[in-house]
């Protein structure tokens, strides 16, 4: 039985050549080993790592063993390592690892095992990747002109290239590598000798140094212009051209180009560069002429198209703009002789013509309603493909309306109409709703909220249904406060929505006024609405849709059908209403809302916009049917699609600027 070690006091590894001892304390576990000789203390580990070349090798590895021992691979499929010798006695203390050259381009290693009386000692052997170094070509051949050329290097190591000496006049390395990172660009100048030359680049790595060599072909009689299109701006001035020969040349401006000039024609059998000067362009067109460097008598000859821009036009008309408060459309004409492109404009300017890069057009422009007491200023920035650019300043005037705070609010009062087209008492309800508009006209406003199951369900209206605890059709809520439920007395049913609102009017002054401007583009619709406070404090706002002139089935009705009116269609805000303060007493605050793309079944000319502002009830005592909130509805206007409601007081007459106000109601037929 093998006696391995009473105490191995030393395993060593040598890599070829001799190296140096390390201190008797021994490797950390698993340390690798770079090179050299490595002693190895076996009580403070059984593992060492030795790293062999990519290109294959070996490594000895000496120790002392006090009886016999054995080595042996862990994984015995492995072909690329062996060991000599496999096995011996304590007077061999010599292992030699071999590793034959690694052919893929990954590390890869094996496990190396000593055995010796029942205990192991273990050698892990790490081989580097594959290593390579070619070129994908010895040799290229230029002709006599010059050009470039790129090699293609494939390596495992850093790769420098050098020029030689003899070459590094005409061979130039280019300022950037190839398509990929292992191309190697050079280019090569005109050989003006009849003779060809050789030179080389040498590639070199730490695997040692490849060579191409360059051949270039001498020239024969020729006359070269590398730069064959030059153009020149309208100004004019003066421009060079390069002309390679090796014989005589004569140049020539050709016919129609009178206005391009020579500053002296020359001929010279060396490299040499002509100086011409262009006149300036007065049209707006561009123009072009052609130089030609010939030698008639070996019929050699090269051609050189000078191009010249026009005239740069680009003008504005008008080049200030200045609009009502209102806002709506204008047009800027643009007259160009080069591509341009808007640049910039407001935020509450925008383009309603398709934007474009052609030359000459006119665009069409929308200004939004200034909101604001103050005038306001902006400019459309038109920049041209040539960098200039001009500019359309925008002055747009302050909103004409003021507030006269010493007089009260114009009030209505909101009945939200909680319906469905299946439900055979809500008709009862809705013309009940008529009695009350008709009794305290131009004070209504009403909304027809239909629930889950309705032909004209209005999905938004569920929250509203929780927030109001309406349990059954048809309900109304006056004023977001006051709840009136059907009564099959329909002038019962009027007497209470009137009282409710009267009510509002009594308990509560009303606080707030409301401006609201509307504009279409298509199916677009814009709405700019400022909310004027005279007391500071939390509001909501809530802004819908609704449309008249729907005609649908309603149960109860007498002939099954009916005209539906006030129909709410789409929530734009927060179904329960967006919150905002106002900081100050006597303020205001601006709103902008847009709506994208109605749907084409809605009819824009019956649409309308319903607007409601809700604010808390203190300081002033809570007055409800049931817990609703903290909140109450103080006012509320509609105004069509695209048209414009100022602010009412109360002393305005009765229904100025107020198109359409008084809602519709439902027709039964």
């Amino acid at each position: 039985m093998f006696k391995l070690f009473r105490k191995i006091l030393l395993l060593a590894v040598l890599l070829l050549p001799a190296g140096c001892n390390l201190s008797k304390q021994g490797l950390l576990f698993d340390q690798v080993v770079p090179s050299g000789l490595v002693n190895f203390d076996y009580q403070s580990s059984t593992v060492v790592t030795i790293i062999l070349p990519g290109g294959g090798g070996s490594a000895n590895v000496s120790f002392s063993a006090s009886g016999d021992w054995v080595a042996r691979l862990a994984d015995n499929s492995v072909a690329w390592c062996s060991l000599s010798p496999e096995s011996g006695t304590a007077a061999d203390k010599l292992i030699t690892i071999n590793a034959q050259p690694n052919d893929v381009f990954a590390e890869r290693k094996c496990v190396v095992s000593l055995f010796c009386d029942g205990k192991s000692a273990t050698i892990i052997v790490k081989q580097a990747e594959k290593e390579e170094f070619s070129l994908n070509q010895s040799a290229v051949e230029i002709p006599a002109e010059g050009g470039s050329f790129f090699v293609t290097v494939t390596h495992t190591s850093d790769v420098s290239a050098s020029i030689s000496k003899d070459a590094a006049e005409w061979i130039r390395p280019l300022a950037t590598k190839g398509p990929t990172e292992d191309e190697f660009g050079f280019e090569v100048l005109l050989n003006p000798e009849s003779t060809p030359r050789e030179g080389s680049v040498t590639f070199s790595c730490s695997l040692g140094d490849k060579t191409v060599k360059v051949i270039q072909k001498g020239i024969s009689e020729c006359i070269i212009v590398p730069q064959k299109d030059i153009e020149v701006d309208q100004e004019g001035g003066s421009f060079t051209v390069t002309v390679k020969s090796n014989v005589e040349y004569d140049c020539t401006i050709t016919q129609g180009a009178s206005w391009i000039s020579a500053a002296g024609t020359k001929a010279t059998v060396t490299d040499s560069d002509h100086t011409f000067i262009a006149a300036l362009n007065p049209k707006d067109e561009p123009r072009e002429g052609k130089i030609v460097f010939s030698n008639k008598a070996l019929g050699l000859s090269e051609t050189v198209t000078v191009k010249q821009k026009p005239v740069l036009v680009f003008s504005l008309t008008p080049d200030k703009v200045e609009l009502d408060y209102t806002g709506g459309d204008f047009e800027i004409q643009v007259t160009s002789s080069v591509d341009y492109e808007i640049k910039s404009l407001p935020n509450w300017l925008s383009l309603t013509s398709e934007p474009t890069r052609a030359q000459s057009k006119t665009h069409s422009f929308r200004a939004r309603p200034n909101n604001s007491e103050e005038p306001r200023t902006g400019n459309i920035v038109f920049s041209n493909s040539e960098g200039g650019s001009q500019v359309v300043t925008v002055t747009q005037k302050a909103r004409e309306i003021a507030v006269d705070w010493s007089k009260e609010f114009y009030h209505r009062s909101l009945i939200m109409r909680f319906t469905a087209t299946w439900c055979v008492f809500c008709p009862m309800m809705q013309s009940a709703v008529l009695i009350a508009q008709e009794q305290y006209p131009d004070k209504l406003i009403h909304v027809a909220l239909h629930g889950g199951g309705s032909d004209l369900e209005f999905g938004a209206g569920s929250l509203l249904q929780s927030q109001y605890r309406v349990n059954g059709f048809p309900t109304g809520i006056v004023d977001g406060r006051i709840k009136v439920n059907n009564n099959t007395e329909i002038p019962v049913t009027a007497s209470n929505l009137l009282a409710a609102a009267k009510q509002t009017e009594q308990l509560y002054s009303t606080q707030t006024g409301i401006y609201l401007n509307s504009s279409l583009s298509g199916r677009d619709l814009t709405i700019d609405l400022t909310v004027y406070a005279k007391k500071a404090g939390s509001y909501l706002i809530s802004v819908l849709l609704l449309e008249d002139g729907i005609f649908n089935a309603q149960t109860g009705s007498e002939s099954g059908f009916a005209i539906h009116n006030d129909v709410a269609r789409i929530s734009v805000t927060q179904n329960t209403g967006e919150s905002f303060s106002i900081t100050k007493d006597y303020s205001f605050k601006d709103f902008t809302y847009t709506v994208k793309n109605i749907p084409s079944s809605y009819q824009l000319d019956k649409m309308k916009i319903l607007v409601y502002v809700q604010r808390t009830f203190s300081p002033d005592p809570v007055n409800q049917s049931e817990n609703y909130g903290n909140y109450y509805v103080d006012n509320c206007v509609t105004v069509p699609l695209g048209q414009t409601l100022n602010v009412m007081m109360a002393d305005t007459i009765q229904g100025e600027g107020t198109e359409g106000v008084k809602t519709g109601n439902d027709i039964y037929m």
